[in-house]
């Protein structure tokens, strides 16, 4: 007794193709049928999370320090698809640099400026945009300590 075995592909399926399939196999000792049905039911749609302009949940606070020292900006916003962000300082673009490291985690954004100079004192901002839209937050860091006078006589 010999085994064949036969298999039908139906690539690209669509609800059309759902029905009965029968399959006949003949040989000189005679013929065997085999019957199957194909339901096809349509794919889940996959939904998009919905879109959300982004919200400041916390916003930046206002903060002191001396010079020297090592400061972190904070502010939690959320968002759909994430936000972007950009940060400024008194309204120019902020340089990332050794001294100056911005992160996210957890819709928490973070601006660390590790060795605070009087050149860092002013207002800092973080506006977040996404598709649906933007929002952003102010806040002044006040640099003390270490002020020089020039004396001319």
């Amino acid at each position: 007794m010999h085994m064949y075995c036969s298999i039908i592909k139906i690539t690209n399926i669509h609800k059309e193709d759902a029905g009965t399939y029968e399959v006949t196999a003949r040989n000189r000792e005679g013929e065997a049928t085999n019957t199957l049905v194909l339901n096809v039911t349509p794919k889940a749609e996959i939904k998009e999370p919905p879109k959300a302009a982004p919200i400041i949940v916390k916003p930046l606070a206002p903060t002191f320090c001396k010079v020297g020292e090592a400061v972190k900006l904070e502010a939690v916003i959320t968002g759909t698809p994430k936000p972007k962000v950009e940060w400024s300082h008194n309204g120019k673009s902020i340089s990332i640099g050794e001294n100056l490291k911005v992160a996210e985690k957890d819709n928490i954004y973070t601006l660390s400026i590790e060795n605070v100079t009087r050149t860092e004192d002013g207002e800092y901002t973080i506006k977040a945009s996404n598709e649906s839209g933007s929002a952003q937050t102010s806040a002044n860091l006040s640099v003390q300590g270490n002020l020089q006078f020039i004396f001319k006589f």
